[in-house]
């Protein structure tokens, strides 16, 4: 297996870290990775004194735009994803660890059902 690791610097942009996501997946699979890896809050920056509301309001769904974006990448590249991102579909599990990320997210894994819980 070939393994493409990203360091991706992120900003408060979310279009802005989708397009430099999809770049990399485009571009990991051009030199024929079978995965590619991106690293924790990859869809935007939160400066640690963010509030939990303003993180809520900018988190993604899992069945949202943002990530089936990643997902016709994916399929479309024929590569494997593993990304963590901000998502509301499991940010109240970590109430207690505000800034604690959502478990990555996995795509075109035959038989994943999209996110690592």
């Amino acid at each position: 297996m070939r393994v493409a690791s990203i360091q991706l610097i992120t900003s408060s942009d979310k279009g802005e870290n989708l397009r430099k996501i999809l770049y990399f997946i485009e571009k990991s699979s051009k030199v024929n990775a079978d995965l590619v890896i991106f690293p924790e809050a990859s869809n935007f920056f939160s400066p640690p004194n963010e509030s939990f509301d303003t993180l809520y309001e900018k988190a993604e769904p899992i069945d949202g735009p943002w990530v089936n974006s990643l997902k016709k990448s994916t399929k479309e590249n024929n590569i494997n994803l593993v990304i963590g991102i901000y998502s509301v579909d499991n940010i109240f599990t970590h109430l207690k660890y505000l800034h604690l990320l959502s478990p990555p997210y996995l795509t075109n894994i035959p038989g994943s059902k999209g996110c690592y819980r």
